[in-house]
Formats: structure tokens, sequence, C-alpha cells
């Protein structure tokens, strides 16, 4: 994929040149001393511009201006290049200016190094705004994957984005799992249109907003303007519930602390709104309404009361919830189990060969054994086998029966004093790239840069 674009405008190289662009000095935009900046630019974040700053069509910073950033302009940063110095960034400017590379600085003088709240995040869970297409890579034109509906839930796994080659078309992607038991697919969306139009609401159904959003539908409800807007995973006569001992939760309201799961004995504090608590331990308390409620035995993780313990409520007597139903550990729990497919679906590894582990330790016995730099022996050193050597190794877990019809092959294809080796191998699939490498079998899936952090780099 390209780094260069084509484009529309006169050209300037960084450090020297006539800018052909006649613009007028933009002033400049501070922010407070006191607010702290990110400690590392992220692909999918949105930042502010604080003073003019030029987009170019080369990642080298040369070349071509393709638009130019004035201060309260935001820029969404899709890509980073790191490989160089200094730091540059694949952004796309607000409509109708061109995607193009834009230096990063370490500071915050031209740029706000504080991502904005409506920016997209790696983790994150979001909910769908608008239909949108789920495809099988980063790629526009990658296979159809299937259709996203409005009101439904995906989880961020990765943040790539798509290039048309000639600049005219980059787009922010985001590789998701949908959030549903019935049918988890994953795939590739667009979070939001080259127009900027929003495909998933761009509110982290994990963070601390979601609080607000809870308090919001209270209120509508009490006020009798939406009716059933305010999640209800409780119903009476429940058996299963959506809480999972090990997961990690979010608080939804200010809670009080038991001593006892019947939740009638001392009480031992509150648990604030927005706090993080870990599930110990899922039981069902007498509630009037509900007959049983659920409560389970938490310690907070997280807020003003990091470490406490003790039994809480997680439906309220009504039975909506008041602790959130959605895992804070959903992607971590996810990466594991695509990593255990992985694992399930790889060659059986076999142990070292039994003369080798005897001739190991009559050398260790009788002092004997000698340093080498190739004792342990490559995988690529095994493939270089002499073929007497191959033919020990399998005769020693083949059958009776099937050396002896290998060994009838081996004679029929002796022609002619040349002899042809029937040899059984499996496919070799060759991967070109990590489009959709979170869901597959292959053996780059362990050493993927994007399951590491949040920052795509590109090298």
């Amino acid at each position: 994929m390209p780094f260069g674009f084509g484009s529309k405008k006169g050209g300037v190289g960084k450090g020297g040149g006539i800018n052909t662009i006649a613009e007028e000095e933009e002033p400049s935009v501070s922010i407070p001393k006191d607010v702290p900046c990110d400690a590392e630019w992220l692909v999918g974040g949105r930042y502010d511009i604080l003073s003019t700053v030029q987009v170019w069509e080369n990642p080298s910073l040369s070349g071509e201006i393709v638009a130019t950033l004035k201060p309260k302009d935001i820029m969404l940063l899709v890509a980073i290049k790191s490989s160089q110095s200094p730091t540059c960034g694949l952004v796309i400017p607000p409509t109708p200016g061109q995607p193009g590379w834009v230096e990063l600085p370490a500071s915050s003088n031209e740029i706000n190094k504080r991502r904005r709240k409506d920016s997209w995040e790696m983790k994150a869970r979001y909910a769908v705004n608008h239909p949108t297409t789920l495809r099988t890579g980063p790629s526009l034109a990658s296979a159809y994957a299937g259709e996203l509906e409005p009101d439904m839930e995906v989880l961020v796994l990765d943040l790539s984005f798509h290039n048309s080659g000639d600049g005219t078309q980059v787009r922010l992607r985001a590789q998701v799992q949908v959030c549903s038991d019935k049918n988890p697919m994953i795939g590739w969306v667009s979070p939001e249109t080259s127009h900027g139009d929003r495909l998933l609401q761009p509110v982290n159904l994990l963070g601390p907003e979601v609080v607000e959003m809870h308090r919001q539908s209270i209120m509508a409800v009490e006020k009798g303007e939406v009716a059933g807007s305010v999640r209800c995973s409780i119903r009476p006569g429940f058996s299963d519930v959506p809480w999972e001992v090990g997961g990690r939760y979010r608080v939804l309201e200010t809670l009080t602390l038991h001593r006892d799961a019947d939740l009638k004995g001392a009480q031992l504090g509150k648990v604030s709104a927005a706090s993080l608590v870990s599930i110990r331990e899922v039981r069902k308390a007498p509630c009037r309404a509900l007959e049983q409620c659920p409560c389970a035995f938490v310690t907070v993780d997280a807020g003003p009361e990091t470490g406490g313990q003790g039994w809480i409520r997680l439906s309220a007597e009504d039975g909506h919830d008041i602790v959130d139903t959605r895992d804070q550990l959903e992607y971590e729990k996810v990466i594991k189990r695509l990593s255990q497919v992985h694992t399930d679906q790889s060659p059986i590894q076999h142990p070292p060969r039994a003369e080798n582990r005897e001739h190991s330790n009559s050398s260790e016995a009788d002092g004997t054994g000698t340093e080498s730099t190739d004792s342990t022996q490559s995988d690529s050193d095994a493939e270089e086998q002499a073929p007497e050597e191959k033919e020990k190794e399998k005769a020693k877990v083949e059958p009776k029966e099937n050396r002896e019809k290998n060994k009838l092959k081996l004679q029929e294809l002796e022609v002619g004093g040349k002899e042809e080796k029937v040899i059984d191998e499996a496919p070799v699939i060759q991967e070109d790239s990590y489009s959709s490498c979170i869901s597959c079998s292959c053996t780059k899936r362990a050493t993927h840069p994007c399951l590491q952090s949040g920052t795509r780099v590109i090298n």
C-alpha cells in the first residue's frame, strides 16, 4: 500500500522552498496547562488543531501540500509511521480536505496530544448507529461477511485503514466481533463514512460514560418519555444471570456493601457509581417484587472504595440492572478463545527422539557432554534430515501394515535406477497480509503487532 498520494494543490518541501498556497495567518488556540497530554499518539484518535498544520502527500513530509489544518479543526489519525524522525501520521482532515501526512510532535504546540472523547479506541464496545456492511478484511473491496443493524453492539479487536492508492479514499477500519451469543461474527467495518457520518455511536459502552446514559434512561422512564429504555436483565422466575464469576463490571448506581449474602446483615459501606468490581460468587437473595434477586460477592477494583469486599445487589427490585452486564475483560477473553482455537488447529509437536534424550543423559552423567551452538536442532534443520533418517523416524510411529504398504510403493516407483520418494506433507498456505489474522489459524497469528497494543505502527 503506497504512502504517497496524488495531490490537487501546489508543492513545497518541509524546511525549504516556497509555499504556493497563500494562507492567512490563523490565531492559535491555547490549552490549559493543567490538562495532561496522552503518553502516545493512538490510531483512531481525534485531535484538536492548535495552530496551522500542513498536510503532505508523502510520509517524508515533502512534495505536495494536499490540505492545511487550521486552529479549531479536528483531525482523525488512521496510521502512524514511527520508523523515521520525526514521527508522522496519516490523517483525515475535515471535509473537503484530502487525507495526507502530518508531523506528530512530541509536545502539544501545534496539535493537542490529548484524544477527544469521540475518538475510536481499541478494546472498546460500541453500539451500531446505522446499517453497515461487515467485510473479511480492512479493504473496502474485501469479501462480504454480513450486515450490522442498529442497536447491535460490537467489540473492537483491531484498528487499521483502507487506502485507495491515490489518496482520494482513505478510511479508518475497525475489526470487530458482534456481541451476540447466537451469532458472534467477526469482520471489518468503517466506524464512520468519508463524510464523517458515524456508523457506530462514538461512546465506549465499557467506559464511565455508560453511567450517565443509565441515569438519563431512568429519568426518561420516570417522566414517561421513553418506555422500556432501561436495561432489564432479570425477570420473575429467572434461572440464568448475565454476570459471570471472574468477570469485571461497572457499577451503574451507588450501592450498599453488605456482610451477608441475604443482604440483611451488617452494612460494610458503599460502592460508588462508575466503580469497577470483580465478581467472586453469585447467589440469589430474597426480593419482594421478583421473589429473588441476584447478588454477588465482589472486590472493588477501581473507584473511591478500591479494595473493599462484600455482597451487593446486581439488579433493582423492579429488575433493571444496577451493575452493567458488559464484561470489562471481554477483549482479553475473546483473544484467549481465538488463540486457543489456533492452538487446537496447530500440528502436533512431537517430543525429541528417544536416542537423542538418552545420549544427552549419558553425556551429563559421565561428564563428557560438550556445549555447542547447534545443540538444539531447529525446525529448518529437521526438515533437512537425510531421507534414511526420516524413514527410521517414520518407522517408529507407523503401524507395521502401513510400513509394508509404503515399502511396496517405493519398490514400484524404482524405474531405470531412479527412485521417486512419496512424501506426505501438509499443504503450506502463504499469507500475504494480516488483514484477517485475528480469526485465522496461521502461524503469524501469535506475533501480530496489532494485538499487542492500540497503536498501529507502519514500518
